[in-house]
């Protein structure tokens, strides 16, 4: 099977490129100031443990090998690439994770146990 990438939307992208970084000064700048610094495992694992503490959760969290990150069961992996996560993003992808996928598990769970009472 033969792949051919279209350049059809070639000039749009280009421009959307320009325009990044006539108004921001760079992609980079973009970054900081759309998601946020960069930030290192440290600083990953303090938020984490702020987050569980001020939600009262106990999520077990580690570095994974997958390219995503995913919730499964009382596991949160997170990407383990230096700098992949940033600020303002990664809060956000913690309500997404947890708020979302554990949260919406536990009260399925409670749920069922009411049943079966």
């Amino acid at each position: 099977m033969k792949v051919v990438f279209s350049t059809k939307y070639r000039n749009y992208a280009k421009a959307v490129v320009e325009e990044v970084i006539k108004v921001f000064g760079s992609p980079q700048a973009y970054k900081e100031q759309t998601w946020g610094k960069e930030l290192n495992k440290e600083e990953i694992m303090e938020i984490v443990n702020k987050y569980m503490k001020i939600n009262r959760l106990s999520v077990d969290v580690f570095f994974g090998q997958s390219l995503v990150t995913t919730m499964t069961g009382n596991g949160l992996s997170l990407v383990g690439t230096p700098n992949y996560y940033r600020d303002v993003r990664f809060k956000s992808l913690l309500d997404h994770e947890i708020g979302t996928h554990y949260i919406r598990s536990q009260n399925h769970r409670n749920m069922d146990d009411d049943l079966l009472r």
